[in-house]
């Protein structure tokens, strides 16, 4: 089969990451979207005389994440409020093929 590279971007050729917070557990301390490499967890800004909103993953197109399901914040959080439902995966037949290593390599130039 041969290889290649998944369009990020479009639902069909990806299954993203999914996470869950728990509603009861989470305290909004902001240290799950600090750990997560990717940037893909927002905590919503505090409105006034309102209880800040449960941290959600971000969706810059719709039906399109960025998470990865890594798991770091699941491994940050101090009350487990975070679970991963969904892991990242590549749907078949698309795999990754690698850009930036050829057959032959060489070492730079010196100058």
């Amino acid at each position: 089969m041969r290889k290649r590279i998944p369009n990020y971007f479009k639902a069909k050729h990806m299954i993203y990451g999914l996470l869950q917070f728990d509603d009861k557990k989470c305290t909004r301390c902001g240290i799950c979207a600090t750990a997560c490499g990717g940037g893909s967890i927002i905590i919503p800004p505090k409105k006034e005389s309102e209880k800040r909103a449960l941290p959600h993953v971000d969706e810059p197109f719709p039906g399109v994440f960025l998470c990865v399901a890594c798991g770091d914040c699941t491994a940050a959080c101090p009350n487990e409020a975070v679970k991963v439902i969904r892991g990242f995966t590549v749907k078949k037949p698309y795999y990754f093929a690698r850009l930036t290593q050829t057959n032959n390599l060489t070492y730079p130039k010196k100058y």
